[in-house]
């Protein structure tokens, strides 16, 4: 069973007596020689790639989770926090007080850049009500919050934790210090000084 969505040829609906044409092209789609439809938002082409409000964060759209997201931690190196969330959504705009809270405690637990490269956690966020792609897992609810890790290939080369905790901060940072690689040292002693509100 797949969540994917295929474009009808031409654009064109099914009528009676197409049986042959809709075999051939259920064919293709099993064939892999049919992209699948990825709904996704055009990038602004103001955008600076960090989310204005919450600096450190970027915004990512379903045309750029593959250079953005899926191949960095595909090649090991980054694992990405992303939240996934619907503009619309009460919970999601409430979510977004704790996540600026998450990206300046993630901020200054980096501590400054030296030039070099490290392996790093990054934060990244998604109106998933535009956007989407068939590698992300199934959404629930909103906000969604998702650690992306490198993986098998055979499992695309990426895997997804979904945290299902408490929406605070000491929850999310104590979820990040105990399942990311790559989240920076001391996270942990973040999470247990952290006040929630």
């Amino acid at each position: 069973r797949t969540r994917r969505k295929y474009p009808a040829p031409g654009g064109a609906g099914w009528c009676p007596g197409d049986e042959l044409a809709l075999c051939l092209f259920t064919d293709a789609v099993l064939d892999g020689k049919v992209s699948p439809h990825v709904r996704s938002v055009k990038r602004p082409s103001t955008d600076l790639q960090e989310h204005p409000e919450h600096p450190g964060v970027k915004e990512l759209y379903g045309s750029s989770m593959e250079l953005e997201l899926l191949r960095p931690v595909q090649e090991n190196h980054t694992e990405v926090l992303l939240l996934l969330y619907a503009p619309f959504c009460s919970y999601s705009q409430h979510f977004f007080w704790i996540w600026g809270q998450l990206s300046s405690a993630i901020q200054a637990a980096t501590g400054p850049k030296d030039g070099r490269t490290p392996k790093v956690l990054q934060l990244a966020q998604m109106d998933a009500m535009q956007n989407e792609h068939p590698l992300l897992p199934p959404i629930r609810q909103f906000p969604t919050l998702l650690l992306c890790q490198s993986a098998a290939k055979d499992a695309g080369g990426v895997g997804f934790l979904t945290y299902d905790g408490p929406a605070t901060l000491a929850g999310i940072l104590s979820w990040i210090a105990g399942r990311s690689v790559f989240a920076p040292a001391g996270l942990d002693a973040l999470s247990a000084e952290s006040k929630d509100f």
